[in-house]
């Protein structure tokens, strides 16, 4: 962890506290909390206090996920995608829902590799499905279609701007999606 006030500007953390000893991505929300996502998921708060946040009571196939990637809004919402069983996690601000594909439309057999929300709280999600990158609208899960001409198998990353423009990193290329057109890089 960064800090400025630190004679050496990093500090760092052993993994006592950690769900896993092992971290797949990291998300800080406007509280300055740190989310450490690996085998489940830890916080650590400002005052660096560990808590650990178990999902089985969101719904007991989660119990031991794989957490692979995190985003986190302004608003302190926060995307999480998982691995084995594959899905999303997302907290709207008062309750987590679970997205997976026996409960939803959300089409992912292999893993999320990668999760974004953009500026309209849209969740985006990539992955080793060859379905190429999905998107929760707030009502159901949809195929970016438009993408589908790159034939992507791997979507590894997805990062969204300030302009709401969706970065997908593929094993094809890196593409840009303004909302209604690609831009291949």
């Amino acid at each position: 962890k960064y800090s400025p006030l630190s004679t050496s500007n990093f500090e760092t953390f052993m993994v006592f506290g950690l769900m896993s000893d092992g971290s797949s991505s990291v998300g800080v929300d406007t509280n300055n909390t740190g989310w450490i996502c690996g085998t489940g998921i830890s916080k650590l708060d400002i005052n660096n206090n560990w808590a650990n946040t178990y999902f089985k009571t969101i719904d007991s196939n989660c119990a031991n996920i794989r957490v692979t990637s995190i985003d986190i809004t302004s608003k302190n919402h926060i995307g999480l995608g998982y691995w084995d069983p594959s899905g999303v996690l997302y907290y709207n601000g008062n309750s987590w829902v679970n997205f997976n594909s026996t409960n939803s439309s959300l089409n992912v057999t292999q893993g999320i590799t990668c999760l974004a929300i953009d500026s309209s709280d849209y969740i985006w999600v990539g992955s080793q499905s060859h379905v190429g990158v999905q998107y929760y609208d707030g009502a159901q899960w949809n195929n970016l279609t438009i993408l589908n001409s790159l034939n992507p198998n791997n979507v590894m990353a997805i990062v969204v701007d300030k302009y709401n423009h969706k970065w997908i990193g593929t094993d094809k290329g890196l593409v840009k999606y303004d909302g209604t057109s690609l831009v291949i890089y």
